[in-house]
């Protein structure tokens, strides 16, 4: 079990897993702050998302209506880094995009929201074993 994304929404923290992926599915672990940090109870619950086969959660980011998803490989698989949009409440999930253009070897490590804006959001990424991270931006589609 590896905890690689963090995000707060709504009272709730949510911790997204790089592994494990089971059956085509990346998880995260949400519980009431609240209950984490004081005497109410932890309201701990899973969700499975739909992330495809050897792919897990790399980082979490909070939007306006739900929580990006940047995904990736759990490990040393091919697999295209992406980034989806998902809705807490309803377990909603979108993928807004691939992330094209990933360096060889690198793995997406973390997600930082730039803008958001009525058509898009602005995002950027950030590289495991590239020099600096080689912080490259995209632009996604909202819903």
């Amino acid at each position: 079990v590896n905890i690689e994304g963090l995000a707060v929404d709504g009272g709730r923290i949510f911790f997204g897993f790089r592994g494990p992926s089971l059956e085509g599915r990346g998880f995260i672990i949400s519980a009431a702050i609240e209950g984490m940090f004081g005497m109410n109870p932890l309201d701990a619950k899973v969700q499975a998302l739909a992330l495809g086969p050897s792919t897990g959660i790399r980082d979490l980011a909070r939007v306006d209506g739900g929580l990006l998803v940047l995904a990736g490989a759990v490990n040393n698989q091919d697999v295209t880094p992406a980034v989806y949009l998902w809705k807490p409440a309803s377990n909603a999930l979108k993928k807004l995009g691939d992330l094209g253009g990933t360096p060889p070897g690198a793995k997406a490590e973390t997600l930082l929201v730039l803008e958001q804006q009525p058509q898009h959001y602005r995002v950027l990424v950030m590289y495991d074993g590239r020099d600096n991270g080689q912080p490259t931006e995209y632009w996604l589609p909202r819903e």
